[in-house]
């Protein structure tokens, strides 16, 4: 049994790799937000993220990632509130009205380029967060969920 397990065999925290890749994720943002289009240090960040990707994608089909305030939901688990990297993430994506991200098997370095330029703009400063814009990006491997009330209804 590791450590990613209770005593009745159910996983109380994410896995190292999902971990490391969110963590990666945030990171990318992160730099995709400081320095412009070409600069040297974006390719390496998208290069860890494919191979990030590529160990999960050995197990899975897609990658679900569930926003809230603080927190990021991957696999029916919240991610600690308190770890610095990822509640970024989670309150950028949130900034973003996004309620999720997928990312499928089969997802592009340019892809993921695209992503990380679309989550780093500053949405809490004045920029369209991605909800709000018209037209979200159509990548055939990523698709951003936006909070939307247009499909509720009262049962």
């Amino acid at each position: 049994m590791t450590s990613a397990t209770s005593n009745a065999g159910h996983r109380t925290k994410l896995s190292p790799e999902l971990s490391e890749f969110l963590i990666e994720l945030s990171i990318g943002v992160h730099r995709y937000s400081m320095y412009p289009p070409d600069h040297p240090t974006l390719r390496p960040a998208i290069e860890t993220l494919v191979f990030r990707l590529s160990r999960l994608f050995a197990a899975r089909a897609r990658v679900d990632i569930g926003v809230a305030q603080k927190q990021l939901l991957v696999d029916g688990m919240a991610t600690d509130a308190r770890h610095p990297v990822l509640n970024d993430l989670a309150h950028r994506l949130h900034e973003h009205q996004l309620v999720a991200v997928s990312i499928h098997a089969g997802v592009t370095a340019e892809e993921l380029a695209e992503l990380l330029a679309t989550l780093a703009a500053e949405a809490d400063r004045g920029e369209d967060p991605a909800g709000q814009r018209p037209a979200l990006p159509a990548w055939p491997h990523i698709r951003l969920h936006v909070l939307g009330y247009d499909q509720l209804e009262l049962v």
